[in-house]
């Protein structure tokens, strides 16, 4: 039976390979690592910033980016084949 991999384990599989790809450039490719993670200080950081300047993580995204909030609770709270 065919097993489907995460988005966790297909990132980090995507992040191995840049680190690898630099490596092979002479590149310190740990620098990396860090801005391809997702941890939970950035996140909070990040919507902390949201806050600050656009009221609240809705303001930013129906006014500053436009979306339309109904369309994208559609279709990210839905994942076919999973």
């Amino acid at each position: 039976m065919f097993m489907r991999a995460s988005a966790n384990e297909l990132i980090q599989d995507y992040t191995e390979k840049i680190i690898q790809k630099m490596i092979e450039l002479k590149m310190d490719g740990e620098l990396i690592r860090p801005l391809m993670e997702v941890r939970e200080e950035y996140l909070q950081a990040a919507l902390e910033e949201i806050d600050k300047e656009f009221g609240c993580l809705d303001d930013f995204v129906t006014g500053t980016l436009k979306a339309d909030v109904k369309a994208l609770r559609e279709k990210f709270n839905t994942i076919p084949g999973w």
